[in-house]
């Protein structure tokens, strides 16, 4: 459900834009609140670090992965789907 709701506009994405004014009219905020932010950005850092190790699987000859696997040691990231 989170990584569909960063994705996809459901109701909840819209609303998180609108608030009320002390005379209970709606206010566009230039910022939505999101309610999961630590769990997003969790997401789209194992979306990030996915990304990454498909894109340097396909070089040759770089370094690339061995700095990809230290990096998802230390961030705590599965390096890809099979980790």
């Amino acid at each position: 459900m989170q990584q569909s709701q960063i994705i996809h506009v459901t109701g909840e994405t819209v609303t998180a834009f609108l608030d009320l004014d002390d005379e209970k009219q709606f206010v566009i905020l230039t910022e939505a609140t999101d309610p999961y932010e630590r769990q997003t950005a969790h997401f789209t850092a194992m979306a990030t670090m996915f990304a990454s190790w498909v894109l340097d699987s396909l070089r040759v000859g770089t370094p690339g992965l061995a700095e990809l696997d230290h990096l998802s040691d230390e961030l705590v990231l599965p390096l890809n789907v099979r980790a």
